[in-house]
């Protein structure tokens, strides 16, 4: 897909770590910063296999240099939103629906 607008649900590649109840996994995102770590529903998590998985989130903004999404969960060093390249959300991230 060459194109992302706001508004659009996509999955995005994710580490995934048992949580400490069973309805939440920990996971780790590879963002444009850096990683980012926290807690999210299972229900939220798709495609687990092994200790990967694809997380749904939803576009916020989208820029020439940055694709922003919002993260549904309790993170350690974001508010919710985690910025990618369009370039790799193109080769990476998977349309949910727009």
């Amino acid at each position: 897909m060459a194109n992302f607008e706001r508004g659009q649900i996509i999955a995005i590649p994710c580490k995934v770590f048992p949580g400490a109840f069973s309805h939440e996994a920990m996971v780790i995102i590879d963002t444009l910063v850096g990683e980012v770590s926290g807690f999210v529903r299972r229900e939220d998590l798709t495609r687990i296999e092994d200790d990967h998985g694809y997380l749904r989130t939803r576009i916020v903004d989208v820029s020439e240099d940055t694709i922003t999404v919002m993260l549904k969960g309790s993170f350690f060093t974001t508010t919710g939103l985690a910025e990618f390249s369009p370039d790799w959300t193109r080769s990476n991230a998977e349309v949910i629906a727009a």
